[in-house]
């Protein structure tokens, strides 16, 4: 049986406050089709007891009703299986597009400073392998946690109906196979978060790599790149191994219990048996229920492992949806107002790290309609003086203001739109040269956008591109 660790059922309960308790209608239909599936697998054993018992008996009716029952027992099951099939995977796809969608928002809306920890890279790894971790777990809850636990409990009723004394011997293996299993769970946790963070670290290596390859050619450094990713693979595939091999233990753990289980009661039913004190029906009614019980029983054991590993990555998810951005409208702020363009720096002081100071003291005045060019070494604070103007960053001490307004009280939405930023990094979405002359204005038309090509002197070269 899957035994959860203690922090796995609040990261749980969080996901079916959130994300899952919208679809609740969906999900109690899908829990009416498990119970059918439970109850019908609990009575596989019954009719093979019945079978069994009525062919002692010579009883010919059995062979016309009998069959019957079986089309009619397993046709529900089947459908059932089918129908908890589609809707589950309708809930889970939802409900990942649904987590993919809002975490892609949290991060458009979060700080630089919170997006500067880590490279693109790692946050896209993210939206895959994170979210391949969580919709598994997601699948398996309802296709083996309460599923098979139905099949479990809808068979453990047949064993304790047909043989109670057998079913407690059956039983004893239970806690000796248990522990074992919350001791690899917890183990496949800590490997999961390592993997999953080194996977990011990896990712963030290879796409680098790929954006400096013309350096690296140019100074016949692709051996170098080679060794460091070939170095960062290797590292995960050492990761993936702890976590395979901690997998593997499971199968022969289960498999061993689950044998001495059936050994037992081999032994024991077949002397009842042979004493006459039970029919051949009981004994192949009884040991067909123990049989089909074992398939649920070792899905449920491996489950510990899937939900562990899930329960890395919605770690890693909530953690970082729950960082909200520093950078936020003030309490009843204001749209900025139209004015000459005048921006002042008062008394600045603005740090990336509480220990590292890029700027401390900075009075500077930039009249509007002028031109000011910023002079100084590379890393001196140029671009972080412009940075402060949209607030991509805020000011730790003293005031940014345009015409008189301080930016930290006029709205974000505001400030942005009267100021426009020519960098000196390209960035070129994957769109049309249009879409990317226009980003800058939702719904520009398109003369506009060819007006502005103009202007920028693009437009003989965009025309004639395919």
């Amino acid at each position: 049986m899957a035994r959860l660790k203690g922090d796995t059922i609040p990261l749980l309960r969080r996901l079916w406050r959130e994300w899952l308790s919208p679809h609740r209608g969906t999900l109690a239909v899908v829990l009416v089709l498990i119970a059918l599936v439970g109850a019908s697998t609990g009575l596989y054993p019954a009719l093979i007891k019945g079978a069994f018992d009525a062919f002692d008996r010579k009883d010919s009716g059995a062979l016309a009703y009998g069959p019957l029952i079986v089309i009619v027992v397993t046709s529900v099951r089947g459908f059932a299986l089918f129908g908890q099939t589609v809707l589950t995977n309708r809930v889970v796809t939802r409900v990942e597009a649904d987590m993919q969608a809002a975490l892609y928002g949290h991060l458009i809306d979060a700080d630089l400073a919170q997006l500067g920890r880590e490279s693109p890279a790692a946050f896209t790894q993210r939206f895959t392998t994170d979210f391949a971790f969580i919709k598994e777990a997601l699948t398996r809850i309802s296709t083996v946690l309460l599923r098979d636990v139905a099949m479990l409990v809808g068979l453990v009723a047949a064993l304790i109906w047909m043989d109670p004394v057998l079913t407690g011997v059956a039983a004893v293996t239970v806690p000796f196979v248990a522990g074992p299993i919350g001791k690899i769970g917890k183990k496949l946790r800590r490997v999961s978060t390592t993997t999953q963070e080194q996977m990011g670290a990896t990712a963030s290596l290879i796409s680098e790599s790929l954006q400096g390859v013309r350096i690296a050619k140019t100074y016949a450094m692709e051996g170098y790149l080679k060794g460091r990713a070939a170095d960062a693979l290797d590292s995960v595939r050492r990761l993936k191994m702890k976590a395979a091999n901690a997998r593997g233990r499971l199968d022969p753990l289960l498999e061993v219990g689950g044998g001495f289980a059936v050994a037992a009661v081999l032994m024991l039913v077949g002397q009842r048996v042979m004493a006459g004190e039970r029919t051949v029906g009981d004994f192949t009614g009884y040991v067909a229920a123990l049989l089909l019980a074992a398939q649920p029983a070792r899905a449920l054991g491996t489950l510990n492992a899937i939900l562990q590993e899930a329960a890395a990555a919605l770690t890693r998810y909530f953690a970082l949806m729950d960082e909200a951005p520093t950078i936020r409208e003030a309490p009843g702020a204001k749209a900025l107002k139209p004015g000459p363009g005048e921006i002042a720096y008062r008394n600045l002081q603005f740090r990336y790290r509480a220990d590292a100071p890029a700027l401390e003291g900075i009075d500077l005045v930039v009249p509007a309609g002028s031109t000011t060019a910023l002079v100084g070494r590379s890393g001196s604070g140029k671009s972080s003086l412009l940075n402060l103007v949209p607030r991509l960053y805020d000011a730790t001490g003293g005031t940014v203001a345009i015409d008189g307004q301080d930016v930290r009280g006029v709205t974000l939405s505001s400030l942005r739109a009267a100021v426009a930023v020519v960098s000196q990094e390209v960035v070129l979405f994957d769109d049309t040269i249009a879409a990317n002359i226009g980003f800058g204005r939702p719904g520009a038309k398109m003369l506009e956008i060819m007006a502005a090509a103009e202007a920028a002197a693009a437009h003989g070269f965009v025309s004639r591109l395919p």
